[in-house]
């Protein structure tokens, strides 16, 4: 679906070998105003859509995914963590269960496919499906003016007409997501904006989602050097000057953690960092050293109020 997301208005990099819009152009503020105050969507094509059909199949799926799926009803969702063969993260998906004996994983880093492999697992991937978020306070409405979304929960999904709705997102945010016929995808998008939507990249879904507290794989969720029984911490860092993934936290001299995730958050005027920490560090301390002579403080996740539930 490049003709969704390329253009001379917009940046693109590349994720897993497709160019997906980084930022449009005008500032990552009034992007990130539009999904926190009005109502903003994104092209999803990164995500992999994969099913899995059989009976027994939900049960295979218990047996690798850090939660249980089989439990699911018909139309609900859940996030999980997919662990290797050792007991490692994996990946992360959202599995929908459609029927059944059918679930849709909906899977953005690509490694759920070989792992299901390796249990003997048929994944057909959905070539022919595209996403696109819708999220934002005023999300509904503008979707209600193309598809009936009305009476969605959480984690709660529905097919109307040739659309998947969602009630699903990654930013904190009351929110949806469309699984679509690629060939409609285009019409789609164009009508959302003809709605209201406005269009946001991949630099404001970071933003948003670090704000929201919500943890990325591989950035948050592969743990190697960080201290023994580290948790997840937020941090402050004043000012627009970057902090990179991997930078160490220090408290007395003594590391005491890793930046796993950051990115400068307009609203606090402060760099907003995601951190594994070990214990002392998020018990005892408020202010705690990053790198070579710059400081943080420790803050309660999330950054902002969640208003997905």
């Amino acid at each position: 679906m490049e003709h969704l997301r390329l253009g001379a208005d917009m940046e693109a990099y590349q994720w897993a070998g497709v160019a997906m819009p980084w930022r449009y152009a005008r500032p990552l503020a009034e992007e990130h105003a539009a999904v926190r105050h009005r109502c903003g969507i994104v092209d999803a094509s990164q995500l992999r859509v994969l099913e899995v059909v059989g009976p027994g199949s939900g049960a295979v799926l218990d047996t690798t995914l850090s939660r249980r799926v089989s439990g699911l009803r018909p139309g609900t969702s859940r996030h999980a963590l997919v662990h290797n063969r050792r007991g490692r993260v994996a990946d992360e998906l959202i599995a929908l269960r459609l029927d059944a004996d059918r679930y849709w994983l909906s899977t953005g880093a690509g490694c759920t496919r070989v792992r299901l492999a390796e249990l003997g697992v048929v994944a057909v991937e959905r070539d022919d499906l595209h996403v696109i978020a819708v999220q934002g306070p005023g999300s509904a409405a503008v979707l209600g003016r193309l598809v009936d979304a009305s009476g969605l929960g959480p984690g709660e999904h529905r097919p109307v007409g040739g659309v998947r709705v969602a009630r699903a997102g990654f930013t904190g945010e009351l929110g949806f997501e469309l699984y679509l016929d690629g060939a409609d995808a285009v019409e789609t998008w164009r009508a959302l904006l003809a709605a209201g939507a406005e269009a946001y990249g991949y630099a404001c879904v970071d933003l948003l989602r670090i704000e929201a507290g919500f943890l990325l794989y591989p950035n948050d969720l592969s743990p190697v050097g960080a201290p023994p029984g580290a948790r997840v911490g937020g941090l402050l860092a004043p000012g627009p000057e970057s902090v990179p993934r991997g930078t160490v936290v220090h408290l007395g001299g003594a590391p005491v953690g890793l930046v796993t995730s950051s990115a400068y958050g307009p609203v606090q005027d402060a760099v907003l960092c995601l951190a594994l920490l070990a214990p002392p560090a998020l018990d005892r301390h408020d202010t705690v050293g990053l790198g070579e002579g710059r400081e943080g403080r420790l803050v309660g996740l999330p950054f902002v109020e969640r208003r997905d539930r």
